[in-house]
C-alpha cells in the first residue's frame, strides 16, 4: 500500500483529534475513561504549529500522526503517536515514528514518552526502556515513562 509521510498543518487538528480518540478506544477502555482522557486526546492547531507534527497519508486520507516536542533542555518527547484502528498492526506506526526519529535534528537526542501500557512493546522496538511509573487518570492507574537515546541518523 502506498503511503506518504508529510508535515501536518494546523487545519488537520480535528482529524488528528478524531484519530487519537479512536485509536485510544481500540484498546477496549471503558467509555468513562475515554471521556476522562478527551482533553488529553484533543489536538489543537497550536500544538501542531508549535511542534514537529507528521501525518501518514494513504489515498489523501490521514491514517495516523505523531507529535514531537523539543524541550528547553534539548530533550525530546513523543507527545502523540496514533494510527487509525483499522490500520493498527500493519506497520504504519513504525514507519511514521522511524521517519520522525531519522530527522537530523534528533540525532543523539534523549527521547521520552509517557506511554499507554498497550504501546510499551511498540516503543521497545525503538530502544525505549521504562525508567519509572507516573500516576495517571483514572486514579491508581500507572503509566510507563520510557526513555532512549536516539541513535538514528540520516
Amino acid at each position: 500500500m502506498n503511503y506518504q509521510i508529510l508535515k501536518a498543518s494546523p487545519e488537520d487538528h480535528q482529524t488528528l483529534s478524531h484519530i487519537s480518540y479512536e485509536a485510544k478506544g481500540y484498546w477496549g477502555y471503558p467509555a468513562e475513561w475515554l471521556e476522562i482522557w478527551k482533553e488529553d486526546l484533543t489536538i489543537t492547531p497550536e500544538l501542531i504549529s508549535e511542534n514537529d507534527t507528521w501525518k501518514i497519508v494513504i489515498d489523501e486520507k490521514i491514517i495516523g500522526f505523531t507529535i514531537i516536542i523539543t524541550h528547553p533542555d534539548d530533550s525530546c518527547e513523543i507527545e502523540h503517536c496514533w494510527i487509525k484502528p483499522d490500520c493498527i498492526g500493519k506497520g504504519f506506526g513504525g514507519k511514521l515514528l522511524a521517519h520522525a526519529l531519522k530527522q537530523q535534528r534528533y540525532a543523539q537526542k534523549r527521547f521520552n514518552v509517557l506511554a499507554d501500557p498497550n504501546a510499551v512493546p511498540f516503543y521497545r522496538k525503538f530502544g525505549f526502556n521504562t525508567i519509572k511509573g507516573i500516576p495517571g487518570k483514572p486514579e491508581r492507574r500507572v503509566l510507563p515513562w520510557m526513555e532512549m537515546i536516539n541513535k538514528s541518523d540520516q
